[in-house]
């Protein structure tokens, strides 16, 4: 049989060619280290050197973990995968087996099988799996193909120089540091095992077969650091670094190298696969099992009783109490009707009567100030991580970014099993192209990776802006997300009311009075709609937030109310009445935010609604058919779509009418929450 390898001249590739050679077969080496190197993003040069060639070994990778940009990953292992799969197709070769990676799963998967969920925690990881996609794709469409996968864990062997090369080189030197305790166990696959695996999947007849490989049995981190030592004739110390302080220092050379363009000898990888180390692997090579086409586990019983929450332990995260009531109650009850035993972190939530009447056991959180006095966040991150060490619960979801980052960073320390967090609006720290901010950006990318990625855990974000920003940015793994528009409206509270009849139409501001909410350009926009004698009042329900930077100053409140450009009615608690009475409800927030709910309540009350274009407020708004979306920071344009409406009673109705129609069939509190709970499943 005549074969191509490509990656022939790697580590794996050579084992895998004396196999082959020494049983007769022709074997062409597609490498761009071979002296008649192939690169397989030449097309081209690629699909003349399959020709003649009656099968496939892809084991060509880009699998450093210092590789800038990072966008090689992708160019070698997806797209260099969908060239193989082209110059397969132009030869007529129809048996194709592929190395892919145990990265797949993630960091701290506790042993998956073929049927696990994949979590890739980094590039290297998401590309591989990715690859897998394309051959996938490719095996569907050619009923006659045969397909092998093989995830390996950790391959060592003589001449490589990759992980347990460096692991034992840096002992002999001296430079080796445990961290941790050094109990979590190693899989890890000898070189000349997996290219005998490979060799016998070259015998396969399946359409479709993945294999996972690792070599039996695990060794912890202590034995093989005890074997390692004694051969090199040397004493083991007894120092250890704790895992945290591993981690950080980890991060922090992952910086380092983005910006230097260097590669250093830690990185946060390197520190994970330490201490876990890190893909623990559950099949060998003659147990290995195949996944079959159907994989969907049962969660549920055929009578109904739900067995992903009976007799489980659920903590909900959130950033205020006050939200709390206003915007996840409904979410607390559903989670709780599933069978959950809930507990509920927030400030002032264990000593509030009325979330004990609920059944909800509370536990205290430092009040949300809205700024970021690094005192606080660490207490905060603290007292997170003391609820969960303590309660144990069995999943966590965590809401609003910064307590979803600290849950996270939490939840990994205190081994919770299963974690949620939804992501409320990120800003603009992903989307801006200010130096600043992309410097800001750079190191908090791998730390919420860090944060939000490993197995049993999902994010879920509130608009696709939000969700596409942080996916480029590489923070989050696109096979565990999911957007869930919002917190839901309960449209028998807010239902749709006909317009008062009267000579001046109200426009409503209905928010925290926060100046990125937009309040300066509506209070602009009133003064200019009154100097050119529009007949209107313009209304601002919200409070003044002390402690917030970003806070609007209550004398300036004052002063504008004073002026007679608005009338400021405080915070207010009739929220359906007070949108009943008004004509228009305008929030022309660059905040960052995930989707403003109060537009949505506005919604289904029947108003039409004037916003800013920007991620999540464009989500409450049809342009030109339930409301009008405006530039950002633009008075003028404001002025312009708030007359037109004042002017148009027909349209504000019209709008009104459609938005209520669009809230009944995408935004109520029944279809978001069912969303919601179906993610918990996803987990179970």
């Amino acid at each position: 049989m005549k074969i191509a390898i490509t990656g022939g001249s790697g580590f794996i590739g050579t084992r895998l060619i004396e196999l082959l050679r020494a049983e007769g077969h022709e074997c062409v080496i597609v490498d761009i280290r071979h002296h008649a190197p192939v690169d397989i993003l030449d097309l081209p040069a690629l699909t003349k050197s399959f020709e003649g060639c009656d099968a496939v070994y892809h084991l060509a990778a880009e699998h450093r973990d210092d590789v800038f940009p990072r966008s090689r990953y992708y160019d070698v292992n997806v797209k260099g995968t969908e060239n193989v799969t082209r110059a397969a197709d132009a030869n007529n070769i129809r048996r194709l087996i592929f190395t892919s990676s145990f990265a797949v799963y993630g960091l701290n998967v506790g042993g998956p099988d073929e049927l696990s969920k994949t979590d890739p925690f980094n590039d290297y990881g998401q590309s591989k799996l990715e690859g897998e996609g394309v051959l996938n794709k490719w095996a569907a469409g050619n009923a006659d193909a045969i397909l092998t996968i093989v995830r390996p864990v950790v391959v060592f062997g003589e001449e490589n120089r990759g992980n347990v090369y460096t692991l034992i080189n840096q002992v002999s030197s001296g430079k080796f540091l445990m961290i941790g305790d050094g109990e979590n166990k190693k899989s890890m696959a000898y070189v000349g095992n997996v290219a005998a695996f490979l060799r016998h999947c070259l015998d396969s007849n399946e359409h479709s077969a993945l294999f996972n490989y690792a070599d039996g049995p695990d060794y912890s981190m202590n034995t093989l650091m005890d074997v390692i030592y004694k051969s090199l004739g040397k004493t083991r110390p007894s120092v250890r670094l704790p895992y945290i302080a591993g981690m950080a220092a980890g991060h922090a050379f992952d910086m380092l190298a983005r910006l230097t363009k260097r590669t250093f000898p830690i990185s946060a990888i390197r520190v994970d696969e330490r201490r876990e180390i890190a893909q623990d692997g559950v099949c060998s090579a003659l147990f290995a099992r195949r996944r079959h086409q159907s994989h969907d586990r049962p969660r549920f019983q055929a009578d109904g009783v739900n067995v992903m929450a009976a007799g489980k332990k659920f903590l909900l995260v959130v950033n205020d109490m006050a939200w709390f009531w206003s915007h996840r109650l409904p979410l607390a009850k559903d989670i709780m009707a599933q069978g959950f035993e809930l507990h509920l972190a927030t400030n002032g939530a264990a000593d509030n009567a009325e979330i004990r009447a609920l059944g909800i056991k509370g536990h205290n959180l430092p009040e949300h100030t809205g700024g970021f006095n690094p005192v606080h966040q660490l207490k905060l991150a603290f007292e997170i991580f003391k609820i969960l060490r303590d309660e144990k619960p069995d999943i966590v979801h965590a809401i609003t970014l910064r307590h979803a980052f600290f849950t996270g960073f939490a939840s990994r320390l205190a081994k919770t099993p299963r974690a949620v967090f939804t992501v409320a609006g990120v800003g603009n720290l992903f989307i801006s192209d200010n130096p600043k901010i992309r410097a800001v950006r750079l190191c908090v990318v791998p730390l919420l990776r860090f944060a939000f990625g490993g197995q049993g855990r999902f994010v879920i974000f509130q608009n696709p802006d939000d969700a596409a920003a942080l996916t480029q940015a590489g923070a989050i793994s696109k096979d565990s997300q999911i957007v869930i528009r919002g917190s839901g409206v309960d449209p028998a509270q807010f239902t749709i009311r006909p317009e008062p009849l009267v000579t001046e139409p109200a426009v409503l501001f209905p928010s925290r009075l926060l100046k990125a909410k937009g309040i300066g350009e509506y209070v602009h926009a009133a003064r200019i709609l009154k100097s050119k004698g529009v007949a209107a009042r313009f209304l601002v329900a919200g409070d003044v937030w002390p402690g917030n930077p970003d806070s609007v100053a209550r004398e300036q409140m004052q002063e504008w109310a004073s002026e007679g450009v608005i009338e400021w009615l405080g915070h207010r608690t009739d929220m359906p009445d007070l949108m009943g009475s008004s004509h228009i409800v305008c929030m022309p927030s660059y905040y960052g935010e995930g989707v403003p709910k109060v537009l949505l309540e506005a919604a289904a009350t029947g108003r039409a609604i004037v916003t800013a274009d920007t991620p999540g407020c464009r989500e409450t708004v049809e342009d030109g058919v339930t409301g009008i979306l405006v530039e950002p920071r633009n008075a003028w344009e404001l002025a312009d779509a708030l007359e037109k409406l004042i002017g148009n009673a027909t349209l504000r109705r019209s709008m009104g009418e459609k938005g209520r129609e669009r809230i009944l069939t995408e935004f109520t509190v029944e279809k978001v929450n069912e969303k919601t709970i179906g993610v918990y499943r996803r987990l179970f």
